[in-house]
């Protein structure tokens, strides 16, 4: 992923989220933007530098049969006084205007090559999609997968 401009990347797969994010951040983080929450925020508020931002935009983990009061992420607020972090919710609404600006800008950002777009196309038919299915359960392909029915 060092097209993309990341100092590090780590599957959450590889092992508890908190030691790869220890191993890959010594220093602690220092910008979070999250759109799971669950142990992926509970771990990078363990791992914060003193004054961290946390952009949240969302919490996938506790959307799908973990309402009340198992429900993720949980937040540590004795982690956060001391560390002084920031957390600030983060939402896009989606106008026609918006949308518009947007695909604009982020083509013009891909031509003048200031930002990649890391992608997979799978071609194939509706037969193959199971495997191809498969195939991105298995992290065989990188960056977004896209099916392109023949």
């Amino acid at each position: 992923m060092s097209e993309c401009g990341f100092d590090a990347v780590f599957d959450y797969h590889d092992g508890p989220v908190a030691d790869l994010l220890r191993e890959h951040a010594p220093d602690g983080i220092t910008v979070f933007f999250d759109i799971v929450g669950g142990d992926q925020f509970e771990a990078a508020v363990a791992v914060a530098a003193p004054f961290a931002r946390f952009a949240l935009c969302g919490a996938l983990s506790g959307q799908f049969g973990r309402a009340g009061d198992g429900a993720r992420p949980k937040l540590d607020l004795w982690a956060c006084f001391p560390k002084q972090l920031t957390l600030r919710g983060f939402a896009t609404y989606h106008t026609a205007d918006q949308i518009e600006d947007w695909n604009n800008q982020f083509s013009a950002w891909l031509r003048e090559g200031r930002i990649t777009f890391p992608h997979t196309v799978v071609p194939g038919s509706v037969a193959d999609l199971p495997a191809s299915f498969v195939s991105l359960l298995n992290r065989e392909y990188s960056g977004n997968v896209m099916a392109q029915l023949s």
